[in-house]
């Protein structure tokens, strides 16, 4: 399963006045967009360039929600707990679900990660499979002009905008691992499962596959597949493509 993480605030959206990089038309500006995302600003900015993202978008089912709430672990005060983590979005196994309250930068960012998803191929890591994510959908936001909703990107030594390794590896390994940064390495185990009645780890070795099995420690944190929905649901296949 593949997360998006989500807006912390509206200040995330600074720029989003900016016109972006689709068809011609009045509906290129953001200032002719809904507070809210709508297929219609979707298309703007996917069509026609995008043809075949959109494409791929209506062969997978793609649900809209106002609240998606993961319950994961974390291991704290000496014991197993629960914690709700909000998502932007998520992607699994021919499922995309999206943030209904999201404004039109995001949400196209947003499906955008969720396809790359979807078409990444099996068996690739958590670590490897986000990075990947965050990095091409930063990419082509660059290039269609959609500002910077997640604080991702750099500017090189000649002045372009290009999405910040440093940046996308701290936010995956903070969001996905509950690690604070580091030199910037990826993580070599995971957490794979967890004992509450004995507070024990179970971590899974990245390279090699083999699990052991040690006292948990504050901190320990595993994301789980365990998600809440908040309506509206399901939006129509036929709504993922540019022509008509």
């Amino acid at each position: 399963m593949g997360r998006q993480v989500a807006l912390e605030s509206p200040n995330q959206r600074e720029g989003a006045d900016t016109q972006v990089n689709c068809i011609s038309g009045n509906c290129c500006h953001p200032s002719t967009w809904p507070a809210k995302w709508d297929m219609d600003c979707i298309r703007c900015i996917y069509c026609p360039d995008d043809a075949a993202i959109l494409a791929r978008a209506s062969q997978i089912r793609v649900e809209s929600y106002s609240a998606i709430i993961f319950t994961d672990y974390l291991f704290t005060g000496g014991m197993w707990t629960t914690i709700e983590v909000s998502a932007g979005g998520f992607e699994d196994e021919g499922l995309i679900v999206m943030d209904a309250d999201a404004d039109c930068h995001f949400a196209a960012l947003t499906l955008y990660h969720e396809v790359r998803h979807a078409m990444q191929p099996a068996g690739m890591t958590t670590y490897d499979a986000e990075v990947d994510a965050y990095t091409s959908a930063e990419r082509w936001a660059i290039q269609k002009g959609l500002n910077d909703s997640l604080g991702l990107r750099m500017t090189d030594e000649f002045g372009n905008e290009i999405p910040s390794e440093r940046a996308i590896h701290d936010t995956v390994m903070r969001y996905y691992f509950n690690t604070a940064p580091d030199a910037g390495t990826p993580p070599t185990e995971v957490v794979r499962w967890l004992n509450v009645e004995t507070n024990e780890t179970q971590w899974q070795n990245v390279r090699t596959g083999a699990l052991e099995w040690r006292p948990s420690q504050e901190g320990d944190y595993m994301q789980t597949n365990d998600v809440s929905l908040t309506g509206p649901g399901v939006i129509d296949s036929s709504e993922f493509s540019c022509s008509g």
